[in-house]
């Protein structure tokens, strides 16, 4: 008899052990995103010239978080990840774009192509398939340069693909590329009218956490978890 008690009290702890481990929470994008995000707000990268993003590139209803500087010739990213199997991934990146290589991150686009308006998800009308392009580029008091690139998923990279590049200059003649081909402005103005009738443009799914909105609830007594929360919407 004791020996049935001792083994039927053995069976309920492990029982109670297995369902309160079941019971768990499992990871969400939103509590993964949440800790990159405020180790970020901490760090010495973040500026009010900061941006974070987040975009559902492959459109699976979750999204990629982005993370960078974008301020006239300031465009580089610091941080990229989407989320997958219950873990934020860190994304690499391959294909042109016009970012710089200040953060070490390696990521040629920059954090101006995920900036507000910058990033426009479209549908093309004969495949209905979906595409994401970005509009990157810099600006000085001399010229600005700036590029479209259609961009997709593929496992933990982003791949990127030229569309067009114009780069306008007061020093010297303005420069124009479509497909990595140089052409003329008039060519240019035509190669994107038509490469752009075939996409229908959706609603932007992107929404965006600058830096000086971080500032000025910081300076109006928001906390840093409070701030990411709204972000978040948790």
């Amino acid at each position: 008899m004791k020996r049935f008690v001792i083994s039927f009290l053995v069976f309920l702890m492990v029982t109670n052990a297995s369902s309160a481990y079941a019971a768990e929470p499992v990871s969400t994008w939103k509590s993964s995103y949440k800790k990159i995000i405020s180790n970020y707000l901490k760090s010495e990268n973040f500026s009010m010239d900061s941006v974070i993003a987040l975009v559902d590139i492959d459109q699976d209803g979750v999204p990629e978080l982005f993370g960078g500087a974008a301020y006239r010739t300031v465009n580089y990213m610091d941080l990229a990840y989407t989320f997958k199997n219950g873990k934020a991934v860190p994304l690499k990146q391959s294909g042109p774009g016009l970012g710089d290589h200040e953060s070490g991150l390696g990521f040629t686009l920059g954090m101006e192509g995920f900036n507000k308006g910058q990033v426009r998800i479209f549908v093309n009308k004969k495949t209905n398939k979906h595409v994401v392009i970005v509009r990157d580029g810099t600006s000085s008091a001399i010229g600005s340069i700036v590029g479209e690139y259609a961009i997709n998923l593929q496992g933990n990279k982003l791949v990127s693909q030229e569309i067009s590049v114009a780069n306008y200059s007061e020093e010297m003649d303005d420069e124009f590329t479509f497909k990595g081909k140089k052409v003329s402005k008039s060519n240019f103005d035509k190669n994107r009218i038509k490469y752009f009738s075939q996409l229908k443009q959706k609603t932007s799914n992107a929404i965006h956490l600058d830096g000086l909105y971080v500032t000025r609830m910081m300076e109006e007594g928001w906390s840093e978890e409070k701030i990411i929360n709204k972000f978040l919407k948790l």
